[in-house]
């Protein structure tokens, strides 16, 4: 619940924070990806998508949108533990992986602060998937070959 109400604090500081992307129309071609992709130009505020005051707080104010990332995870963590069949949950920890590797790579040679260190956020959890996919492994082959 705590991890909840975290993630909330952050996403609203953040999408505030993020808002200075309507006062800074020369970032929209590059920091406003999903307006991008959804209007064919972007030129009035309004044409602004949410997601992007995200992003554009994650290149230049960095702590809050860190905050958020650190509270999905550990929610999602959380709910992965709480799945009974050992292999989906050993599945989802190496669909995790999977997903950081890709975020890390995309964000590596970012030119911003921001999401520079997203990105080494993402390597983290790279390693921290891998070390509890492994593990879950293990714990459970040694269940399996023991002689009871």
């Amino acid at each position: 619940m705590l991890n909840l109400l975290i993630l909330l604090f952050s996403l609203l500081v953040s999408i505030y924070e993020g808002s200075e992307i309507l006062n800074t129309p020369w970032e929209w071609e590059h920091t406003a990806i999903f307006s991008n992709l959804t209007n064919e130009q972007l030129k009035t505020t309004k044409d602004i998508l949410l997601i992007d005051y995200f992003i554009f707080a994650a290149k230049f104010s960095p702590i809050y949108p860190i905050v958020s990332l650190i509270a999905t995870y550990s929610i999602t963590f959380q709910i992965i533990f709480w799945i009974k069949n050992k292999l989906t949950r050993i599945i989802s920890f190496w669909l995790i992986t999977f997903i950081s590797i890709i975020l890390m790579i995309t964000l590596k040679n970012s030119p911003t602060q921001g999401l520079h260190l997203i990105s080494i956020l993402f390597g983290l959890s790279t390693f921290i998937s891998i070390s509890i996919a492994l593990f879950l492994i293990k714990n459970n082959m040694e269940k399996n070959t023991s002689i009871d």
